[in-house]
């Protein structure tokens, strides 16, 4: 396997970078993950509220928010965006959105203006669900707050007006592990119940998705180590392999091979030829592209 040529930074990337300033990564001197993550946040927050305003969609969508409760005794938050030219009263299709950030960035505000764009201009319902964070969470409560937070979902859809028979799950980077799992997880209960379960994921939508835990990643499976993102990018801004780490590290995994979980990406071509559709968005100079295009492959091997 080999998925080097789509390393090179693109001619777009590169005028990017030149008017734009890339904005370092990592802990600074002194700096605690968890300042490094509030300092992210802050900054997530305040471009979103810019582009809500920039954009109107503050004129275009309405949002409510609620609180789920999980299984640990905790409560955790999520917002439901709607457009404002959908009757109030309709049952809209969902699409479940998990944010990215390494399982460390992100917030309920950070995410406004992504979902409210989609809701905005496909008129369906998103409800953007803000699972806790590390350091102070570790795994796998992320992922059960994700799972969790889908069987919220459905268990309230008629609250929410939303249609549990048309629902999207997806995210970007971690968040995009967080989907596939929850889309991997829906499909197990529906074996093991006699009854058939209300919700249905009509498919997924992964956008540079975070699907292999570091130490559970197959490199068997590439034609050289040197070939594999996590080498042949591990420079990369953005996401180079030192903030990756960092991201692991503050999971403290220690079932980094679970194929329903952290590493879900490593999941048989059973369970593969099972998902829903899947659109896959993955950038050539990322350290987690191949896990991406490993799916994609698989997943085309299916069809």
């Amino acid at each position: 396997m080999d998925f080097s040529r789509y390393g090179s930074p693109s001619t777009e990337w590169q005028e990017f970078a030149r008017t734009h300033t890339i904005l370092p990564t990592g802990l600074a001197p002194g700096q605690t993950p968890a300042q490094l993550r509030d300092a992210t946040n802050l900054g997530r927050e305040t471009v979103s509220a810019a582009n809500m305003k920039a954009s109107k969609l503050d004129q275009k969508v309405s949002w409510s928010d609620h609180q789920v409760s999980t299984s640990d005794g905790d409560r955790i938050p999520i917002r439901v965006y709607r457009s404002n030219d959908a009757d109030a009263d309709m049952h809209l299709p969902a699409y479940i959105f998990y944010h990215g950030g390494g399982f460390l960035f992100g917030s309920i505000s950070s995410e406004d203006a992504a979902c409210s764009r989609i809701a905005a201009e496909t008129h369906v319902a998103v409800v953007n669900v803000c699972y806790r964070h590390t350091p102070d969470f570790k795994h796998p409560t992320q992922h059960n707050d994700a799972w969790e937070a889908f069987e919220w979902i459905d268990a309230n859809a008629e609250n929410l007006k939303v249609d549990r028979n048309k629902l999207i799950v997806g995210g970007i980077s971690a968040g995009g592990g967080l989907a596939c799992s929850v889309a991997v997880r829906h499909i197990e209960r529906a074996n093991h119940q006699t009854s058939k379960p209300r919700a249905v994921i009509r498919g997924q939508l992964l956008c540079i998705p975070w699907l292999i835990h570091r130490d559970a990643y197959p490199f068997h499976r590439f034609e050289s180590q040197d070939k594999s993102s996590y080498r042949q990018c591990a420079g990369a801004p953005v996401l180079p392999m030192a903030q990756l780490n960092l991201f692991a590290d503050l999971l403290e995994c220690n079932t980094p091979n679970d194929v329903m979980l952290m590493s879900v990406g490593n999941m048989s071509d059973d369970m593969a030829s099972r998902l829903p559709k899947t659109v896959l968005i993955t950038a050539g100079n990322d350290t987690v592209r191949d896990d991406g295009l490993m799916m994609a492959t698989m997943l085309q091997a299916q069809s």
